[in-house]
């Protein structure tokens, strides 16, 4: 499990966060006809999503090596 969720976190930082980010700032000067609004700002999502992925996949690191489960919910 440990393997998989830094292969996640590798993808996610790597392609999409550092190439997404290079995507979103080589064409924020073209516009999208359909939104009226820069082609980077829809392409800005990648590198956030990316950032999120990667922060869900320390949450998941962190529950691998203690085994404390963050989701549970406790009951009265």
């Amino acid at each position: 499990m440990v393997f998989i969720d830094l292969l996640i976190m590798f993808f996610a930082l790597a392609v999409m966060t550092e190439a997404g980010t290079r995507l979103a700032i080589s064409v924020m000067s073209q516009g999208s006809p359909l939104l009226g609004i820069s082609r980077g700002i829809v392409y800005a999502m990648a590198p956030v999503s990316g950032v999120m992925i990667a922060i869900a996949q320390l949450i998941n690191l962190y529950e691998d090596f203690t085994g404390i489960d963050l989701n549970k919910k406790e009951t009265d």
